[in-house]
């Protein structure tokens, strides 16, 4: 799921086992519960075979992201802007920039050059970018600017693994409140 139901944690005595579907792909999580607040880290990937109805691919339809500038001062070198779509840290990219999809397009190798098409909800953007080639963007900035944030916080924080990550889920007077920590509950992931 991608968001914690606050029924669920209303109704959990004691632990809640959740399915956190992030970047495409699925782990567990176990959440202790405790005065209305559920917390637990993120475990280990599973894999699930899905429905047709349950299938969310937004990429039936390649976007048009309109005319493509370059990046004067890119937040991040060309080499590190797809290091984390590998399948293990996909799921990273998507606790880091909720609701995200994309799909990486290119050539056989760096020199090459590479497209990363990125979506979240009516939002598309593209970034290209290789070895010897300027970083160049177009469409929605927002979503360019969140995802190489992203990617710089992941390499500032040394590449953490999903295993470092866990969730925490609060009932307010409101909706269930849902908060990603890196390493400690205390420490919590700054979201866009």
């Amino acid at each position: 799921m991608a968001t914690s139901p606050a029924s669920a944690v209303q109704q959990a005595r004691e632990a809640l086992g959740l399915r956190l579907t992030s970047g495409g792909r699925d782990r567990l999580v176990t959440l202790t519960v405790a005065d209305g607040v559920a917390c637990g880290p993120i475990g280990g990937e599973v894999a699930f075979m899905q429905a047709r109805s349950q299938s969310d691919d937004p990429w039936s339809d390649w976007p048009d992201t309109g005319e493509t500038e370059e990046i004067d001062h890119p937040p991040v070198e060309w080499h590190d802007i797809g290091q984390p779509l590998t399948e293990t840290n996909a799921f990273v990219v998507g606790l880091l920039v909720p609701g995200i999809t994309f799909r990486l397009t290119g050539g056989h190798d760096d020199a090459d050059g590479w497209v990363l098409w990125l979506r979240r909800l009516d939002a598309a953007a593209s970034i290209g970018y290789g070895k010897g080639r300027p970083i160049t963007v177009a469409g929605n900035r927002c979503l360019i600017d969140d995802y190489m944030a992203a990617v710089r916080w992941w390499h500032d924080q040394d590449r953490p693994r999903p295993e470092q990550f866990g969730l925490r889920v609060a009932l307010d007077k409101g909706p269930a409140r849902q908060e990603v920590w890196f390493r400690s509950p205390a420490q919590l992931v700054p979201l866009p």
